[in-house]
This record gives structure tokens, sequence and C-alpha cells, in this order.
């Protein structure tokens, strides 16, 4: 079993710290970061890499970083996150999922992007053997 390191960009502080909770209780390693120049500065202080890569497709930088991220790790994941006001269709051909965040963000919209990133992962649960979430 092996500990998954997300890293989620996005300019929504609480976005990113309520789904960072969701999935450190899921059993990620969790990094948040504000801006693409943010994500690389903190990849390269923390020299780690990533697993999945979480990104709001509207912040400069961000699709130019998930193209670098692919190219030196093929295996990345890459979840786009979209709001409702999004019409960035041409950024989003990276992306093996995409998902529209949430109005509210509570137990039905938390079930919901746990789904979204155990898909991209194909499954997160496997620390706990027959559990339900």
């Amino acid at each position: 079993m092996t500990m998954k390191t997300v890293l989620i960009i996005d300019s929504d502080l609480g976005f990113v710290f309520w789904l960072g909770r969701i999935l450190q209780g899921a059993g990620c390693e969790v990094i948040p970061a504000k801006s693409s120049a943010e994500a690389s500065v903190l990849l390269s202080e923390l020299s780690t890499g990533v697993d999945l890569l979480i990104v709001d497709s509207r912040l400069a930088g961000v699709v130019a970083f998930a193209d670098e991220q692919r190219r030196s790790r093929p295996k990345v994941k890459i979840l786009v996150a979209i709001s409702d006001k999004d019409t960035s269709a041409g950024q989003i051909q990276l992306a093996d999922v995409i998902a529209r965040k949430p109005p509210h963000l509570d137990d039905t919209a938390a079930s919901l992007w746990l789904g979204m990133v155990e898909h991209a992962f194909g499954s997160l649960r496997q620390r706990s053997s027959g559990g339900s979430t």
C-alpha cells in the first residue's frame, strides 16, 4: 500500500482546505498551492513528485504546469476543477477527470469529490478493506 500524494492548485483556499481534509481522511498526502508558481517551488523544495494534480483550469500558467508534470511523470493523473462560469474547454484536454466545483462544501459534495478522485486513481480505499464511506 502506497500513500498517494495530491497537489491541489486553486486560488479558492476554502475549497483547497475542504478538499484537503477529505483527501487526508482517505489516506492521501495533500500539498496545497494557490498558483502554479507556488506549486513549482513547493515541489522543488519538498523534492517530491505527485500522483494526482487537482487544478483550477482558470489559473494562469496551470495548463503549462500540468503539461510539464505529465511530461516528466507520465503516470501522474490530472483532475481539472471547473466552476459554473468556466468556459475554457480547450484547456481541459489534458484532464483524466473533469469535475465541477460544488456550490456548497458539504457532505454530499465531499462524497462526490472523493468519488471523482477515486476514479482518477482507480481507488483510494485500499487502506480500508471492506469499510464503506
